[in-house]
């Protein structure tokens, strides 16, 4: 609200949220709340975190804030560091999204509910769901830039047609080391697990 987002699932939130993910990140990191609402979202929401900058968005639970994801394509969040990041930092210091959940009942084709990668500490507790399009995917996970290392994800997936997909595209034994735990629900025999 402070940034504008009305979260009546009418309005499109993406500059606000936008917004106030970008300050947080300019001011050195910190935390963006998404209260408890429908958020409509038009276009991807982008968090590149700079080397040493943490970055938590947290809604109010899980089916409690949604986004609605209305975008022909592409990444409804994409969450990463196009710079790396630094090992050994306190857990404190992990970067992730909690307590909401990700909508892709109006996407388009090819669009994926969360793009998150190139992050040490990722930590992610949240749902994912209906990115049924062809060629669409729930989480997609990623190494573009640098290792994903020491993540601690928990994500609830329902009616995608790639629930999980991890990438590894650079470095080695990425997602070597981590937490993960998906619970997964398909809805026809087409839709793949991870």
């Amino acid at each position: 609200p402070a940034y504008g987002a009305a979260g009546n699932g009418t309005t499109d939130d993406t500059a606000a949220i936008q917004a106030a993910i970008t300050a947080c990140i300019n001011a050195g990191g910190g935390a963006v709340r998404i209260p408890k609402g429908s958020y409509k979202v038009t276009s991807a929401i982008v968090a590149d975190l700079p080397t040493g900058v943490t970055l938590t968005i947290k809604g109010d639970g899980y089916l409690a804030t949604v986004l609605y994801y209305y975008g022909a394509s592409g990444d409804c969040i994409r969450f990463f560091s196009s710079t790396g990041y630094v090992f050994n930092v306190p857990l404190s210091w992990r970067s992730g999204i909690t307590d909401l959940t990700v909508d892709g009942t109006n996407a388009g084709n090819s669009s994926t509910g969360l793009h998150a990668g190139d992050i040490g500490l990722l930590k992610l507790d949240m749902g994912i769901q209906h990115f049924n399009g062809t060629g669409s995917i729930g989480l997609n996970l990623d190494n573009a830039v640098n290792w994903t290392e020491e993540s601690d994800i928990r994500a609830m997936l329902i009616d995608c047609t790639q629930h999980v997909v991890f990438q590894i595209t650079t470095g080695y034994n990425s997602f070597g080391y981590g937490n993960f735990d998906f619970t997964i629900f398909s809805s026809n025999s087409q839709q793949d697990g991870i």
